[in-house]
């Protein structure tokens, strides 16, 4: 119950301060825009498995982002959609099964020949650390603050937190993993300039805003409080330069690569 206590007061500091102001901590900036593969590069492999993360490596990438989701056994797993689909066609639900039932046949592999299982986060980490590369990890669904805690320790164990940097669509999340871990970059992912995004500044979180969406004012005032802008998700060479002149510290790809 105290432990409990202590996250509700935490948030709750938190969200007066959407009426303060909060600063973010500085931190040098990239020298140079840092691309980051979405999903892996996910342009020649399935998203979001261990083939597309390593293969990113072995291009080149900085950084690759992902999506985590929770089995029903609690185990951390990688998938945008909230059904895995399996080669045969068929498709399972990940929160209501185990991570057991989940690995029983391979997954739909529309790019290779590899037999591809549900990628661990654990996983993820490890390959990530292999390549020295940074770790974009997308919450997706609401967590509770147990999970979350669980899900920061694994990075802490496998890899190295300040090489991670969590996002999520969705504040409580945000809220949780910032009362849980203060010293660590959170970053706020939002489709437009909206309350969100207002929420995020005032809070010194991070922004990964949607390409179409950001403009060089947006940039500039997460920039003035020290914290960085990323963008999703950017395949075509004219909107990669307009996001550069933007001055933006992170591009999501899923087809660029590193020159």
């Amino acid at each position: 119950m105290k432990k409990i206590f202590a996250f509700l007061c935490s948030l709750i500091a938190m969200l007066g301060a959407l009426f303060t102001g909060v600063e973010g901590t500085p931190l040098d900036a990239p020298q140079q825009v840092c691309l980051i593969g979405h999903r892996g590069y996910s342009a020649c492999y399935e998203g979001n498995t261990a083939e597309a993360f390593q293969m990113a490596g072995e291009a080149g990438y900085p950084g690759v982002e992902t999506d985590m989701r929770l089995t029903l056994d609690g185990v951390c797993v990688l998938s945008h959609d909230a059904d895995a689909e399996f080669e045969d066609g068929s498709k399972l639900n990940i929160a209501t099964h185990t991570y057991s039932a989940l690995t029983q046949k391979p997954l739909l592999n529309s790019y290779t020949d590899t037999k591809l299982y549900l990628c661990k986060f654990e996983e993820y980490l490890d390959i990530c650390k292999a390549y020295d590369m940074i770790c974009f990890v997308e919450l997706k669904g609401f967590w509770s603050p147990s999970r979350i805690i669980a899900a920061f320790e694994l990075a802490k164990e496998h890899y190295d937190l300040s090489k991670c940097e969590f996002q999520s669509f969705e504040l409580p999340n945000l809220l949780i993993a910032h009362a849980a871990f203060p010293e660590l970059r959170i970053m706020m992912a939002c489709t437009k300039d909206d309350f969100n995004a207002k929420v995020a500044l005032r809070l010194g979180f991070d922004l990964d805003m949607r390409e179409s969406e950001l403009t060089k004012e947006i940039v500039d005032r997460f920039h003035e409080k020290g914290l960085y802008v990323s963008c999703f998700t950017v395949n075509d060479p004219e909107d990669f330069e307009r996001c550069k002149q933007c001055g933006v510290d992170y591009i999501e790809t899923d087809e660029l690569t590193p020159m």
